[in-house]
């Protein structure tokens, strides 16, 4: 047996603790923790570009717009590599041979694994739209638009290969292990397989990223969602981590440090890793049983991070999640709410324990108050919504202040200007905001009440502030100053400053008393107190560091001696699989422990699995003695199990203390020092944890009266197991059909029937059944209007609201979507036959679609989507552009037609908006209809109040028809007429003639828009919808009422009536005479069609409620 010996050391620790001393107590929110070790990002912050794992079982990805990153999996920084430093959405990295590849803003770079830091990646190529996830060798594959081919591209010598011209251009590109070519766009994937198309592809594909792991797909979208499919391309289960994006009705979290995952890549065994648009990294664990992911660790930095908090029991929110004071450096932040897209300084309620933080979410102004951390172990808040109110883009500082018997939240601006709001003890609004005066106030980061005052922090000094009348106030002195920013926040008994040039931490017990600081940070901004813990963000270091308050003088020391060679053994084994108690985490190295205390000594097993041997590192300790063991990793043998002896003594008070030691891994185990899990082992047996011995055997007592039974799962797949009596009569369903992956298994039988009894003495017997598992087909998908698809046919976050039909198809339109269409075509049946994306970039307020033999066009108007950024809503004169588009569509492939000069769009008409534009009173849409007849688009303005005529080909503009109030356009063909729905009834464009009054309707006030839709009938009728009574009617062309369609009344409550429309909108008849008619209603979403000659509903379609 070969030996090992200790390595004996005489530990001698003494610490003394002043009163009042600010201590570190940890870091979070940084995997690398300090020193040489720590992550750090470079440049402006930019999305993942999907993590890769190369043969050293280290990771690669982006950390910040200029740097490549290599981390080990217990979060430690090992390597930096600059980027050339631009970005795009498709940036890509990929593992090609003993190469990395990247795609960065269009150009292709190279560089070798085995690069020593500094080393810049080598340029390849330009013009490169996609590179795959997933390589052929050396080779990855490329689509260039200028030559619209996919080709193999060398990663070594730059050699470009054609493979073939897809036809359309490719969003994402797959490799798999078998050089298979997966491109995907339009909805669409297609294979290739040497240059020709597979079998069965096209098939239908939704999602973003998507790469080829094992048997599975995998793709991602937005809210942190993660979709694993078949090779079908069939959900399997489908969503697998988040879900929220989309139609979910309800709530479900998110990790914010995934939003939208770039790429997903398997570590080991049940190990992933995924990255998101932050270039976080973090691990994954899959959960066989459940069919879903858990995040367990989180690798990379924190960059820009806005605010902080910490309650009463030391749990911390960040907007990007919370974490609980105990969590280590990788520890990943809880799933639950999306970030801010602003917010203010949070606050803590009274209680100590409720969080309430001001915030926009979208355009939507919310006050959201709860706990930290929920009793599901997410970071989700209530929201109630602020009305007529829209958050500043530059607020900074609140805190809570009296406001008579009850509490307001007082908010600042950077730039000085504040209001307040009130709200009760849950931290929900009770009034709207009203303005207050701080005078003075040039760049406030932060407010306080502290001591009976308002103090705010500001250019570099903190300043205390006293009433001075009603919403005002006025400075009464300073109690700081500092040469950079300072960052303040008070938990009512304390006041905490944080200096950002000095890197302090300062804490106050009164505004006369300056109770201790803390130094050496980098960069320290925002800072929170309660009770005895501090936590700052330090920007410097890009991390959160803790800090807590000590108030008496501790002394502490021990002198304790070694004698005892260390003996570990690998043949003998003196504890059995019972007496192991596991100590690993999930997704980390695997450790058990077994220890048993003799007269002869302490002896401590250690078991872990890993294809290397590791190095183990011991540390136990009792009252008087403390011994660090170590044994050299022998890469001979792999063997699980290393077993210490330890001397004879009094081991009642035993500490323990576990490292282990992988190439390019190591992980630590027991330790209540506050550092990371890579740390180096601490010497002092202070650092080392109590193991209660007497719990211990517990544990163990109560394993080995457990009856185990280990079998080996010979695939990835489901196993049942019985036991049955010695006659073979069924006693207990021990298991049935649970998930195991491949591999050798252990279960428990507790000796109880299947009724809970226990068993007779006798002989009993285990029989298991193995298989593959059951694999669901595919059938339908929740309201997607009985279309055979995995995707739902209509749109999410709004509503059809326009139709069109050019004779053949029928189209319809949203303003915006996330998921499923906004521009669908169906057939005269009301089967889905294209969809269209909508094009980004333009107006999602509002849309209105044409459409003639070839193409489809569609106007958009109102903000963009994010084009509200930079407009400060809240002030009193603000204003904005709205910018009116027209885009056409190829109908039968999908896909954009550019008008000439290379427009993706064409602009029609620019309104600004707003109470500071030049028409603060016109409240509505630009857009007033688009149509379509003689190769000429129509496109109604209301802000040029006139209908302007464009060549359908060229896009240009030939001429301006003077109209007030459009609304909607419609084309007669058959009479060449061109009619518009506007404020005042309908009106024929060709002599300006007034063929419907909306004053002959005697329902509504004159002053409210009643006319919703219009179409022209095959034989000239005009019909049109109506918003107030909720109806569709029928006219001659002479204007004569000819028929009304629906029942009236609009929105109700109860049985469902189909005839009973409400807010009908968009009108068209359909090949074979079909009025189609949508509703902008969402409690069912839904299209119809009616028989005008039965006046009845013949058919309906159902879209996705969200």
């Amino acid at each position: 047996m070969p030996l090992r010996f200790a390595t004996l050391l005489l530990i001698v620790v003494s610490t003394s603790v002043q009163a009042a001393e600010l201590r570190f107590a940890g870091v979070l929110g940084n995997s690398g923790e300090s020193g040489k070790s720590l992550v750090t990002f470079s440049g402006e912050p930019a999305a993942g570009i999907g993590p890769v794992l190369d043969r050293e079982m280290t990771i690669w990805e982006r950390g910040g717009s200029g740097q490549l990153n290599r981390y080990s999996l217990d979060g430690r920084l090992l390597a930096s590599f600059e980027l050339p430093g631009q970005s795009d959405r498709n940036d890509q990295l990929t593992l090609a041979g003993d190469r990395l590849v990247m795609r960065l803003e269009k150009s292709v770079y190279s560089l070798p694994l085995d690069a020593e830091p500094g080393t810049l990646p080598a340029r390849l190529i330009g013009d490169v739209e996609v590179i795959s996830a997933g390589a052929a060798g050396r080779r990855v594959v490329i689509y260039r638009r200028s030559d619209e081919q996919l080709s193999w591209l060398d990663s070594v010598s730059g050699e470009l290969a054609p493979i073939v011209s897809p036809g359309f251009g490719p969003l994402a590109i797959h490799v798999d292990d078998e050089g298979t070519v997966y491109a995907f766009g339009g909805n669409e994937v297609h294979a290739w397989q040497n240059g020709h198309l597979v079998d069965g592809f096209p098939k239908e594909f939704r999602g973003e990223r998507p790469q080829k792991i094992g048997r599975f797909w995998f793709s991602h979208s937005w809210h942190g969602t993660i979709n694993r499919m078949n090779d079908r391309f069939e959900p399997a289960p489908g969503v697998v981590l988040g879900g929220a994006s989309g139609s979910f009705i309800g709530y479900l979290p998110q990790s914010v440090d995934i939003t939208n995952g770039r790429g997903l890549v398997h570590i080991r065994d049940n190990v992933f890793a995924v990255s998101g648009m932050n270039g976080v990294v973090q691990l994954l664990v899959w959960n066989a049983d459940e069919l879903r992911f858990e995040v367990v660790r989180r690798l990379g930095a924190l960059q820009g991070l806005s605010g902080v908090a910490v309650d009463a029991v030391g749990n911390i929110w960040t907007p990007r999640g919370s974490l609980r004071w105990d969590d280590s450096c990788e520890v990943p932040f809880t799933l639950g709410d999306r970030e801010p897209d602003i917010h203010a300084q949070p606050v803590v309620l009274d209680d100590g324990r409720r969080l309430c933080v001001l915030k926009k979410h979208y355009t939507y102004t919310q006050l959201a108050s709860g706990p930290m951390i929920d009793a599901s172990d997410w970071s989700h808040l209530d929201t109630k919504g602020v009305s007529d109110f829209d958050l500043p883009d530059s607020v900074t500082g609140a805190a809570l202040v009296p406001d008579g018997q009850s509490v307001a939240l007082l908010v600042a601006e950077r730039n000085g200007k504040a209001f307040q709001l009130g709200i009760t003890s849950n931290g929900e609004p009770r009034s709207q905001p009203m303005a207050v005066t701080i005078p003075g106030l040039k760049n406030c980061t932060s407010l306080a009440w502290f001591d009976g005052h308002l103090l705010a922090a500001d250019s570099g000094a903190v300043i205390i502030f006293e009433p001075d009348g009603e919403r005002s106030w006025k400075e009464s002195s300073r109690l700081t100053t500092h040469e950079g920013d300072a960052f303040i926040h008070s938990d009512g008994r304390r006041l905490v400053v944080s200096d950002s040039a000095a890197g302090t931490i300062t804490v106050f017990d009164s505004l006369s008393s300056k109770q201790t600081v803390f130094d050496g940070l980098k960069s320290p901004s925002h800072v929170a107190i309660s009770g005895d813990r501090v936590v700052v963000y330090e920007a410097g270091r890009q991390r959160l560091v803790k800090l807590e308050l000590v108030h008496s003088r501790v002394d502490e020391s021990r002198s304790d001696s070694l004698t005892v060679s260390e003996k570990p053994s690998y043949g003998d084994r003196p504890h059995s699989d019972a007496d192991f108690q596991a100590f690993g985490r999930s997704g980390g190295i695997p450790l058990a422990v077994a220890v048993t205390a003799s007269r002869d000594g302490l002896t401590v097993s250690l078991r872990t699995s890993a294809d290397d041997a590791p190095a183990l590192t011991l540390g136990v300790a009792n009252a008087t003695q403390a011994f660090k063991l170590t044994n050299a990793a022998d890469h001979r043998e792999n063997r699980e199990t290393t077993t210490f002896q330890l001397p004879a003594g009094d081991w009642s008070n035993l500490r323990l203390a576990i490292a282990v030691e992988l190439p390019n891994q190591r992980e630590r185990f027991g330790f209540v020092d506050h550092r990371a899990i890579h740390a180096p082992f601490s010497d002092n047996p202070a650092d080392w944890a109590p193991l209660d011995l007497d719990t211990y055997r517990e544990l163990v007592e109560a394993r080995r009266q457990e009856i185990r039974i280990t079998f080996d799962q010979p695939t990835d797949g489901k196993a049942t197991v019985v036991i049955e009596d010695a006659a073979g009569h069924r006693m207990r369903n021990l298991i049935a059909g649970r998930s195991f992956p491949t591999g050798r298994h252990t279960l428990v039988w507790d000796g109880l029937d299947e009724s809970g009894k226990l068993v007779t003495p006798g002989s009993y017997r285990w029989r298991g059944i193995t298989h593959p598992g059951i694999e669901p087909v595919y059938k339908m998908n929740f309201a997607n209007g009985g279309e055979p698809t995995t995707a739902s046919w209509g749109p999410n976050h709004s509503t059809f609201q326009n139709a069109a039909s050019n004779g053949k198809l029928v189209f319809f339109a949203a303003p915006v979507t996330e998921g499923g269409w906004a521009l669908v075509a169906v057939d005269q049946e009301g089967r889905f036959v294209q969809g269209y994306e909508h094009l980004h970039g333009y107006g999602i307020g509002h849309d209105a679609i044409a459409a003639d033999e070839r193409y489809l066009y569609c106007a958009q108007d109102g903000f963009s989507w994010g084009g509200t950024k930079g407009v400060d809503l809240a002030s009193d004169d603000w204003k904005a552009s709205w910018n009116l588009t027209v885009v056409r569509y190829d109908i039968e492939s999908g896909r954009i037609v550019e008008f000439p000069g290379k427009r993706r769009a064409i602009d029609v008409d620019t309104m600004e908006v707003g109470p500071g534009a030049g028409h603060p009173d016109l409240k509505d849409f630009n857009l007033g209809g688009l149509a379509v007849h003689d190769g000429k688009l129509y496109v109604g303005s209301r802000d040029e109040q006139a209908v302007l005529v464009l060549d359908a080909e060229s896009g240009e503009q030939i001429e301006s028809i003077p109209l007030r109030g459009a609304r909607h356009l419609a084309v007669d063909a058959k009479r060449n007429a061109v009619y518009a729905a506007t404020d005042d009834g309908v009106v024929r464009l060709s002599d300006g003639k007034v063929v419907v009054r909306s004053a002959n309707k005697t329902f509504g006030s004159r002053s409210e828009p009643r006319l919703s839709g219009i179409a022209v009938a095959p034989n000239g009728d005009i019909v049109v919808s109506d918003r107030v009574s909720h109806q569709v009617h029928r006219y001659a062309p002479n204007g004569t009422p000819v028929a009304t369609f629906g029942e009236p009344g609009g929105p109700y409550k109860g049985t469902y009536d189909p005839n009973r429309m409400v807010n009908p909108t968009g009108l068209t008849f359909g090949p074979d005479g079909k009025l189609w008619v949508t509703e902008d209603r969402w409690n069912p979403k839904r299209v119809m069609a009616w028989d005008v000659d039965q006046n009845k509903i013949v058919y309906e379609k159902f879209g996705m409620p969200h």
